[in-house]
């Protein structure tokens, strides 16, 4: 694939194990910043060859070794959660989420007050 065709960034989210990506193009190399550090060497380096067989990384880092990694030119593997920003929207919703719940939950609460609070005067009155 021509290096010009390669996107300047671009972003993924791995479950198991939990993590977020970003993957940035620059002329003098490659910088993938993940904002946790639980990829083993193993799993960095196909996840390079995956990335240059995409598209999203200069082909010619697919067959690179992980010593080549290192190289100027090669890809720098960085630990920063910095970049990470949570969308307003996501917010919203997890805040409205929460809320409910705290509700619910008090509201259960209070019923069940109110049952033992019956129960124990029911019980007082023999």
């Amino acid at each position: 694939m021509n290096a010009s065709l390669v996107p300047a960034r671009a972003e993924f989210y791995f479950r198991k194990p939990d993590n977020m990506i970003l993957v940035e193009n620059g002329d003098d190399g490659v910088v993938i910043r993940a904002s946790h550090d639980n990829f083993s060497e193993r799993r960095k380096s196909l996840f390079i060859h995956e990335l240059a067989s995409e598209g999203f990384i200069p082909e010619h880092l697919h067959w690179s070794t992980e010593s080549d990694f290192a190289s100027p030119f090669g890809v720098k593997w960085v630990i920063d959660s910095s970049w990470v920003r949570v969308h307003w929207r996501q917010q919203r919703t997890v805040r409205a989420r929460l809320v409910r719940i705290y509700l619910l939950a008090s509201l259960s609460w209070l019923g069940l007050m109110a049952i033992v609070l019956k129960l124990a005067g029911a019980h007082l009155r023999f």
